[in-house]
């Protein structure tokens, strides 16, 4: 029997990073991806990230060890295919988050393997993600919101013309916290019934 492997996708601010934390908290387990950019405080090698140096990236991706890689800000973030591997092995669901090329790019490779790839797209108003994006950003004390709000739309257009290529998409708007857990359990559920994991939906609803 395949495992389920949820990828998560979507435009800037949309809430993918949240969602995904969420899962895990319901018992999927989270694949690890590849990064060549620093450590930030409080992450550590081997949970947030493997970071490792543009070298060692760019010899993986030479050996065919990536199963998708982009390059954002002058920095290389990918998943490794050993992390397929590990999802195929696992007893749990498994989720990552990459973008909407790597979702695709994801759900090839695991044909390979007994894995059935769900590709979910977070999506959202563009007003809505630039709000999101931009409230982010004022915490980090970032200068020049004006110019960096133009570019965000730009990219924004991009990213969201994506959304028709993945298996479901969902409004970020959503996954508020007055209705967050309805939810993701309604995702969870249709996800692990569509690609045959009801065997874990019994598990946990008696765990629970």
């Amino acid at each position: 029997m395949s495992n389920l492997l949820l990828t998560i996708t979507g435009p800037t601010a949309s809430g993918k990073t949240t969602l995904q934390r969420i899962l895990c908290e319901l018992g999927f387990e989270r694949l690890i991806t590849c990064t060549t950019r620093s450590p930030r405080p409080g992450e550590v090698p081997g949970r947030e990230y493997f970071f490792v140096d543009r070298q060692l990236f760019l010899e993986m991706i030479a050996a065919g060890e990536m199963a998708e890689y982009v390059e954002r800000g002058g920095e290389l973030y990918g998943l490794p295919v050993s992390q397929l591997l590990r999802a195929s092995q696992s007893d749990a669901p498994c989720v990552v988050v990459v973008d909407p090329r790597g979702a695709l790019k994801v759900a090839q490779k695991a044909r390979e393997r007994p894995l059935s790839v769900f590709a979910l797209f977070m999506s959202g108003s563009k007003r809505f993600l630039l709000e999101r994006y931009l409230k982010r950003e004022l915490g980090t004390g970032s200068p020049d919101l004006s110019e960096m709000a133009e570019r965000i739309v730009c990219l924004l257009d991009e990213e969201m013309s994506w959304e028709s290529a993945m298996d479901w998409s969902a409004m970020a708007s959503d996954f508020g916290p007055e209705n967050q857990v309805e939810v993701v359990h309604f995702l969870v559920d249709y996800a692990c019934r569509r690609m045959g994991r009801k065997d874990w939906l019994k598990t946990q609803e008696a765990a629970a």
